[in-house]
């Protein structure tokens, strides 16, 4: 769980610095095994930029299948 959050917090400070690609990678390391409420909340964050940036409907469905 500790990693999880860290994860999290890394990707926040690559998004915000508009690394979208960085973000997503360090996003892709949460698994559910870590923690559920982190893996969630990865994946809700990565299909925001999915659809946002990517303006990729696919990868944004995908995220919550």
């Amino acid at each position: 769980e500790q990693r999880a959050r860290i994860y999290l917090s890394q990707a926040k400070i690559d998004c915000y610095s508009g690394d979208y690609e960085a973000t997503l990678q360090t996003l892709r390391n949460i698994t559910a095994k870590m923690s559920d409420d982190h893996y969630i909340r990865s994946r809700k964050m990565m299909a925001a930029i999915y659809l946002s940036k990517h303006k990729d409907r696919k990868r944004f469905i995908e995220c919550y299948q």
